[in-house]
This record gives C-alpha cells, structure tokens and sequence, in this order.
C-alpha cells in the first residue's frame, strides 16, 4: 500500500459529491413501486413505535430495523420519494463512519480513497439508494463493517484499544439486522477473519473479536427467535425463484456486473492480486495484502456456499438482495490496485486516479439513467390521470383480482398495502379510486380498469374483458393499453379521447 498523497482530500470530496449529487438525482427520479408501499404501510408514522414493531414489523420476513428508521423518518411526508431520504441520511452516515476510521486509523487512507471510489462506482450506490427499501442500508452497513475488520483484524495495523471494537462492535450490530441474507455475509466475512486471527495465534484479538461479535449479535439474536417461525411460515410459497440455476445466475450477473462498473480499478486492481500471488510464490510467504485478500475471499465464499444451502431450502438469493456482498469485491480491488499504485510515482498515481474518478462518473450517469427508465406506478397513474382530466366523469375500478398473486403471499398485510397502493397513487394524480365491491359504470365518460405490479402475466384484451364480465361488469366496447409493469382497459371509451 501507499501513502496518501496531498490531494487525496480533494479527490475523496470529488468521490462524497458525486455520491450525494446523484443520490438526490437517483431518490427524485423513480416512481414508486409496490414493495416500497409496504414500507409505507409498515412504517406508518400514525402508530407507536411498540404498535408498529409487534403489529407490522415483525410479521415480515426481515429483521425491523430498516422499518424502524423509515417510522422514525415520518416527518419527510407521505410520497416515497421524500421518504427515500433516509437513504441519503444513510449514505452521509457511512460516509462519517469510514472518515473516522481514517483518522483513528491512518492506515486506512492508504486504500480508503479506493475503497470509496469502487463503492461509489458499484451498482447500489445509485440503483438501491433510489428505493425505500432495506436494500442500500444492507450495502452502506456492510461497507462499514468490512472497512472496521479489514483495519482491526490485518496485522500490519496497530493492535487494536477498546475505540475500535467499539466502532466495530457497532458495525456489526447495524449489520447483521438489516436484511437476512446481509446478516449472513456479514457474518461469515467475520467469521473468515476471525479464523484468519487465530491463524496467526493472537489470542487476546481472538478473544476480543468474538466477545464483540456475540455481543452485537444479541439483537439480531432476540428478534430472530421472535420472528422465525413466523418467517418458516411466510416462505414455505415464496415468489423467489428457486434452484440451483437461479440462485448461480443472480450470483453471476452480480459479480459480472460489479467488475464492470469502474474497469479501470478492476484492471488495476486484478493486476495487483496477480503481484501478490507471485510474490507469495517467491518469497514463500504470504505478503499482509494477499492474507487481507484472502479472509476478504474466503469471507465471500464461505457466505455464498451458506446462502446457496438455505436458497436450496427456502429462495433467498435475488440480485438485489446480493449488495451486501459487493464492498467484499471494493476491497479486494481497492488492496489490489493500492498494491500497484504503491509502486508507481505519484504523476502515474494521479493518473490512475483521474482515470478511475472519470469511470466513476460515467457509472454513475449510466445507472442514474438506468433508473430513470425503470417502470413505477406513475405510469399507469399519470395515463389515468390524464383521461379523468378530459372527462371528469371518468369512473377508476382497481383490477385487484390481477393481484391475487401477490396479496395471497404471506405475510398477510400484503392484502391491505395493495388497495392502499391504489388510493395513495390516485390521490396523488388527483383522482378517486371506487371499492373492490363496486360494479358502477360511467355513463358518459370511460369507464377504466386499472391493474399495476402484474409484469409478467400473460392476460390480453380479450381475457381480461371475460374475467370482468364473469365478475359483475357490464363492460362494452374496451381498448386496452400496456404500460410498464401494469395495464389499463377502458370500457366504452368515447372517441373524443386520444
């Protein structure tokens, strides 16, 4: 590794702007989708904190802490959007986390900068921080936690005082109850340290490492005994795909779309672990970076091959649900790149840099606009909205029998968020929506059936208009229109509308 060089500071402000300038853009850019509704509904900020966590938290398959924030967070206001924020609060909190780390331990600066521009380059800096979900808290908690174990447990660091398990100690509290399958990367990367630890015989780290991770366990502990068997319960019909095939796929575009998104660190980074491997070979010892590399690896493996036994059981690997994984891969390209860029003059160093920051921000761009083309609610709404405003008189029946799919999962609150999903979009568009019992039709404007979160249904024209006959509708003459992951059917519509 390196020492900083003097305008580090400034290309770690470059780093902490661009993360927040496109974060905001990210929050501000999606629509809603539905499992962000049920983070609204679960935290509802109209309930007590003891109400919400026994009524709404614990019923789901995560751990409540997510939902917790997002309740403390009410105060933002209704739409998901502003919700989103707390996300921003999020990354502004890691990002004081590892400043700290660098100035209780200078060691750290070295590949702190690297660090900092892979996380920001990776995917869920931009795609997970524009959700109200659990997702980028799991990523931003595990860059923090690997940061803590990558300084604490290397033994070219100072030993570590009490500052630091505590440090660490919150880290992987905060870890470990976010998302399950954040809970067992985390888990297992401290497990792959602490075997690296006793590896070398430290025995008061080992000691040190263990008291601190079951003592921050002991939350996550409590609510899991709380909610597993609910959770057994929940997922015994699961919408995740299962198998073997799917489970190896998600991990595969994960990683392969992780190395591509700085390829500059990646290359850098791939050729320093190739200098460490065949220093390991000359010298016939393993050099302090490649033992860091390999407890980073061995922490990735050893999460992936439990994660792929429980997926065997009840699905648990999805894309998303991966990010908890990826500051595993920043770190191992941050120590790898530090490596060569360690041997280089400070001129090739602040090129390799520039290069990397460029990247940085053509990633960002990119997944800023992959964002802005994701479906959401709004299109569906806005299209709906857009007809009420040419004939007032227009009449908005939710299609929630196309939802059954999902109201039917568990946990049952499923059957609540969705018509509430509907009224929240409508009242946003400035449009009402009628009771599931309602069969009124308008008599001189549409008439529109409105369906969201059914992508991947196979229903046409002709089906739907059977189902809504077969249920009460007196549907006529119908034109139907796709858009995004939802779909709207007028009935009767008068040939002024377009």
């Amino acid at each position: 590794m390196y020492r900083s060089d003097p305008w580090h500071k400034l290309a770690l402000a470059i780093v902490l702007a661009a993360a927040v300038a496109f974060s905001a853009a990210a929050i501000m850019a999606r629509g809603p989708w539905y499992d962000e509704f049920y983070t609204l509904y679960a935290a509802d900020p109209g309930l007590g904190f003891a109400d919400a966590l026994v009524q709404r938290w614990l019923p789901d398959n995560h751990p409540p802490l997510y939902y917790a924030l997002s309740w403390a967070s009410g105060w933002l206001g209704e739409a998901v959007e502003a919700r989103r924020f707390i996300n921003l609060g999020i990354l502004l909190m890691a990002a004081f986390a590892l400043f700290l780390l660098g100035q209780w331990r200078p060691e750290f600066r070295r590949v702190g900068l690297l660090y900092a521009i892979a996380l920001v380059s990776l995917d869920p800096a931009v795609l997970q921080v524009a959700q109200l979900r659990s997702n980028f808290l799991a990523y931003a908690s595990a860059a923090v936690l690997v940061a803590a174990l990558t300084v604490i447990a290397n033994p070219a660091s100072p030993k570590p005082v009490r500052r630091d398990w505590t440090f660490l100690g919150i880290a992987l509290a905060i870890a470990f109850n976010v998302h399950l399958t954040a809970t067992v990367i985390c888990a297992a990367v401290g497990a792959a340290f602490g075997v690296w630890i006793l590896l070398r015989r430290d025995w008061p780290q080992s000691i040190g490492l263990v008291i601190t991770g079951l003592i921050a366990a002991l939350p996550f502990i409590i609510l899991i005994a709380m909610q597993f068997g609910r959770m057994e319960e929940n997922t015994r019909v699961f919408w995740i795909p299962g198998g073997f095939d799917a489970a190896r796929w998600a991990l595969e575009n994960e990683l392969v779309g992780w190395a591509g998104d700085n390829i500059a660190l990646t290359v850098v980074g791939a050729m320093g672990i190739g200098y460490l491997v065949q220093a390991a070979v000359r010298e016939r010892q393993l050099p302090p970076e490649f033992q860091l590399v390999l407890a980073l690896a061995a922490g990735a493996a050893l999460a992936t091959t439990i994660l792929l036994a429980v997926h065997m059981w009840r699905p648990i690997i999805l894309g998303r649900y991966l990010v908890a994984l990826a500051p595993l891969i920043a770190m191992i390209l941050a120590v790898g790149a530090s490596v060569i860029l360690g041997r280089v003059n400070a001129l090739l160093r602040l090129a390799a840099i520039a290069t990397m920051l460029m990247i940085m921000g053509l990633s960002l761009s990119q997944k800023l606009d992959m964002v802005r083309a994701l479906p959401s609610w709004n299109g569906t709404a806005g299209r709906i909205a857009e007809i009420s405003r040419q004939c007032p008189d227009t009449i908005v029946h939710p299609a929630l029998d196309w939802n059954r799919p999902t109201m039917d999962l568990p946990p049952a609150d499923n059957r609540r968020v969705m018509p509430m999903a509907y009224r929240l979009m409508a009242q946003r568009h400035d449009f009402s929506v009628e009771d599931e019992a309602s069969r009124r039709m308008s008599a001189d404007c549409p008439t529109v059936f409105w369906a969201e979160h059914v992508a991947g249904q196979q229903d046409g024209q002709a089906e739907i208009t059977a189902r809504l006959l077969q249920q009460g509708y007196p549907v006529g003459e119908t034109r139907f229109e796709q858009i995004g992951d939802g779909w709207i059917l007028l009935s009767n519509a008068p040939g002024m509308l377009p």
